[in-house]
């Protein structure tokens, strides 16, 4: 399964100066990436985790063992 999501950030580029837009843009980017991937694998463990405890529950309720 795939899940696409998507957000808009707001920057006020004005705040800095110094920095083109290019820079800002990547510098984001970057670090976005970053968190995306923490939250991906995060959310996996916790998926098998959820998955690990549904499967016990069948288990000591008898269903699926063919009671």
């Amino acid at each position: 399964m795939k899940i696409k999501l998507q957000v808009t950030l707001e920057i006020d580029e004005k705040l800095y100066p110094n920095l083109t837009k290019e820079v800002i843009r990547g510098e984001l980017q970057g670090n976005f990436d970053v968190y995306l991937q923490q939250i991906e694998e995060e959310t996996k463990n916790l998926l098998a985790d959820m998955n690990c405890l549904a499967g016990r529950k069948k288990s000591f309720l008898g269903e699926g063992v063919g009671w």
